[in-house]
């Protein structure tokens, strides 16, 4: 839907024209925006942010709901829900003159180690609140085997591959890249399940330095589900929207790690490792092709530039293990195309 027609159905339901909305993140799969009301008339705020899915994933706008219930009862600081409206797939939520943290850093980027420690201290924080409650759709799916292995297949192969490289997989590739994919998959299956945000970086989370206590308040949380301890840790250090070194990437793997082994964690530290190299490969690969995704739904020209910077992040974790040689050479003959 184009803005001009969003713009004439909130003109529509709101009964005036006196206002104004602005895209918030153009581009996205789920595009939030900001409407600017010239004066008070609906909402208890002249600004608010508006969420937009589409009718058809009715079911993530319920989630959307019953996750925010969830997180705000568990402490975790959300966006206030003003009103739903299932039958426009249209979320209204409070706006708050924050950046986000991707902002934030890229403007102050002396501050990204201390606030990349006090988002971790945050990650541990929100896995310690959120605990299993059976009416929590977070709680009733789940990062498994098989959600790692749709996101490989229409990700990677179909969104990356066919649509964006215009590569089709030979018989011989197919089978590398499957056995690969399949690899990668069932090691970060196990049962150690804790709530994952699920896109817990950088463009979702909101900061506000001049609140010492919790200064992060996150947002689209409406696939949020059960899942590996490292998966949102992996997520915010390998951000594609911010500059993170190798040495406080460590720094913070070492934290959050000494943290699991306190909780009473039984991996070890070679399992840790491996478990993190493996979400960052399928994190990376997955956001690769989400960006490819997004450029052939919007031809958004920001998509390109982040999509060679994803793969890489990806091969340099892939090239650390002997079994996954040839998929090395799969992905730096794209580079090379």
């Amino acid at each position: 839907m184009s803005l001009d027609q969003l713009t004439n159905q909130l003109q529509i339901f709101f009964h005036t024209d006196q206002f104004e909305v602005f895209p918030l993140n153009r581009g996205a799969l789920s595009p939030n925006y900001l409407i600017n009301f010239k004066e008070e008339l609906y909402f208890p705020e002249t600004q608010i942010v508006l969420i937009t899915i589409p009718v058809k994933e009715i079911k993530t706008l319920t989630d959307y709901m019953h996750i925010d219930f969830y997180l705000s009862r568990m402490g975790v600081p959300t966006p206030k829900v003003y009103e739903m409206k299932r039958q426009f797939g249209w979320i209204f939520l409070e706006y708050q003159n924050l950046p986000t943290l991707g902002d934030y850093l890229n403007k102050s980027p002396d501050r990204i180690s201390e606030v990349l420690s006090d988002l971790t201290d945050f990650l541990i924080l929100m896995q310690e609140r959120c605990q299993f409650e059976e009416n929590c759709p977070a709680f009733q799916r789940f990062l498994d085997a098989e959600k790692y292995q749709y996101e490989f297949d229409f990700y990677v192969r179909e969104q990356l591959f066919t649509n964006y490289f215009n590569k089709n997989l030979s018989e011989l590739e197919l089978r590398v890249f499957s056995s690969f994919s399949a690899e990668v998959s069932e090691t970060l299956d196990f049962d150690a399940k804790v709530f994952v945000h699920g896109d817990f970086q950088s463009g979702n989370i909101r900061y506000d330095g001049r609140r010492k206590d919790t200064p992060f308040k996150i947002a689209d949380f409406q696939d949020a589900r059960s899942g590996s301890q490292v998966y949102d840790l992996v997520s915010c250090l390998w951000d594609s929207y911010i500059p993170i070194t190798e040495n406080l990437r460590e720094t913070l793997l070492d934290k959050f790690f000494n943290y699991q082994v306190k909780a009473g964690s039984r991996l070890t530290k070679k399992k840790f490792q491996k478990l993190v190299d493996y979400n960052v490969i399928q994190r990376k690969l997955r956001d690769a092709g989400a960006f490819a995704y997004g450029y052939h739904r919007t031809i958004d020209e920001r998509f390109p530039s982040f999509i060679r910077p994803a793969i890489q992040m990806a091969v340099d974790k892939i090239k650390k293990y002997d079994n996954f040689k040839e998929v090395v050479h799969l992905f730096e003959r794209q580079r090379e195309d």
